[in-house]
Formats: structure tokens, C-alpha cells, sequence
């Protein structure tokens, strides 16, 4: 079977996934509630704007498929990579605290993750993108190799310029711009499922957190000194 058979059901699992994120999509968070703690708030405030901001990036992705506006389609699919390894990248910084049963530099990184900017330099430093990409290759091999290859057409290159929208009748040495159909189809066939494959991912995660969170809270909570109280410490 070719592979762009499977547009249909790819589309379809986007579409049912997208549905449910939507109708869960959190609406508040009470950090007082959460914990003692501020470490637990900034973890879990960071991962609901994700799943807020992989919604949207996935919703105008799937419908830009439909519509056949493949360029636009695809530098959407990588925004949603990256906002799915983002999310990787958080959960793998907590996991790493409680295997060590140990805090260490965490709060540092839930500051860059959730504050962290380069236009300006009161602020934490941004996480470059690329370490949350290589973070999820480690243990799902040919994640950065399909994002690397979306970024192709992300990026001016051939793959988003003369390859998408140009095609060359050699017969008569003429060049036909506007969408290239079959350069096009396979772009949608690759990018169409590396999108319901990265939704799956983020949803594996983002539950995951959740179940995490419970022993997160306690390590946060054993680590401040009895006399404080409530959000005087990290």
C-alpha cells in the first residue's frame, strides 16, 4: 500500500485528538492549591500554555492540509514538533529529579523554560529548540531526522521553493510555477503523519506529567525549611 494511502487515517486520528484536547483544554490553575511549592506551579503552568499553543499550531495545520496549502501546512507540523519536545524536555527534567530524589538546578530550567527570551537580558536565556528536539531523538530515533527534514521546507530551500511550487517540462524547456501536485503529495503524506504521531507523543507526555506530579510535589515540598511558609521558597 502506498504510504499516502494512510492520509485519510492520519487525518482522521488528528482530527479525533485535536477534539479532545480542545474540549480538556485547562482554563485555570491555583498555585496556592498545587503545593507549598512554587517549583510544581511553574512545571504545571508551563504545561498548560504547551498544550494550549500545540492545539492551536495543530488545528491550523491539519486544516491548511485539507486546503492544500502545503508550505504553511508544514512549518506549522514543526511547531508542533517543537512544541511536543518541549514538553518531552520538561518531563525529563522532573523524571531526572525524582530518580535523584534530588532538585538540583531544576528551578533553573522551569525559569528558562516558562521566562526564558533573548530579547531581553534582565531576563532567563531561552533553551535553544534543538535540545528539546535531541532530547526526544534519544529515546525515539528518527525524531530529529523528520524534523530536520520539515525544516527543509520550513526554510527557502529547495524543498519549500523551487520543489513545491515549480515543475519543469523538460519536453519543451519550459518551467510551470505554482504546487508542484506529487512533490506536494508526498510532502502531505510525510507531514501528515509525523503530525498525528507527534500529537500522540504530546498526549503520552502531558498525561504522564500528571501522573507524575503527586511525588514531584513531595520532593519540592521536602526540600523547604520548616519555618517557611507557603511560596516563600521555590
Amino acid at each position: 500500500m502506498d504510504d499516502a494511502d494512510n492520509i485519510p487515517t492520519w487525518i482522521a486520528e488528528i482530527d479525533g485528538r485535536l477534539a479532545s484536547f480542545t474540549h480538556n483544554l485547562p482554563r485555570e490553575l491555583d498555585p496556592v492549591a498545587l503545593s507549598r511549592s512554587k517549583l510544581p506551579f511553574k512545571a504545571m503552568g508551563y504545561r498548560e500554555t504547551l498544550i494550549w499553543r500545540v492545539t492551536e499550531l495543530a488545528q491550523a495545520a491539519v486544516d491548511n492540509y485539507k486546503q492544500g496549502r502545503v508550505a504553511a501546512a508544514t512549518l506549522l507540523t514543526r511547531g508542533v514538533m517543537e512544541t511536543t519536545a518541549a514538553l518531552w524536555y520538561l518531563r525529563y527534567k522532573i523524571k531526572g529529579a525524582l530518580a535523584a530524589q534530588a532538585l538540583g538546578d531544576i528551578d533553573n530550567h522551569l525559569m528558562r523554560l516558562s521566562l526564558g527570551t533573548r530579547n531581553w537580558e534582565e531576563t532567563p536565556d531561552a533553551i535553544n529548540v534543538l535540545n528539546f528536539v535531541d532530547s526526544v531523538e534519544k529515546e525515539l530515533k528518527g525524531f530529529r531526522m523528520q524534523y530536520d527534514s520539515l525544516s527543509e521546507v520550513a526554510h527557502p530551500n529547495y524543498s519549500g521553493t523551487t520543489g513545491l511550487f515549480s515543475k519543469i517540462d523538460h519536453k519543451n524547456v519550459f518551467v510551470h510555477l505554482g504546487p508542484n501536485e506529487q512533490y506536494a503529495k508526498n510532502l502531505v503524506t510525510a507531514g501528515t503523519g509525523s503530525l498525528s504521531a507527534t500529537l500522540l507523543i504530546f498526549e503520552h507526555c502531558y498525561n504522564a506529567l500528571a501522573d507524575e506530579l503527586p511525588e514531584f510535589v513531595k520532593l519540592c515540598e521536602a526540600a523547604l525549611p520548616p519555618e517557611d511558609t507557603p511560596h516563600d521558597a521555590p
